[in-house]
C-alpha cells in the first residue's frame, strides 16, 4: 500500500511540475509573437490552418506546403 501511495504522489507531483514548466510567460511570448508572424508573413499562401490552402494559392505558380504534414 505503501508504495502505491508514494507512486502516485511521485505521478501527481511529477504532472503538477510539468504543467509548471509549461507556464512560461517567456515561452508563452514566443508562441504568441511566432503565431502573429505565421498570420502576417505565412497565412496568404499556407492558410490559417498551415493546410496550404491560403487565400494566395490560386496565383501562385507552386504548390504551398501543408506545414500540417510536417
Amino acid at each position: 500500500m505503501k508504495k502505491e501511495v508514494t507512486l502516485f504522489f511521485m505521478i501527481v507531483t511529477g504532472l503538477l511540475g510539468y504543467d509548471l514548466a509549461l507556464a512560461d510567460p517567456a515561452q508563452d511570448e514566443a508562441i504568441r509573437k511566432g503565431q502573429e508572424h505565421f498570420k502576417i508573413f505565412c497565412s496568404n499562401c499556407h492558410g490559417v490552418n498551415a493546410d496550404g490552402n491560403g487565400r494566395l494559392v490560386a496565383s501562385l505558380n507552386i504548390t504551398a506546403s501543408d506545414l500540417t504534414a510536417l
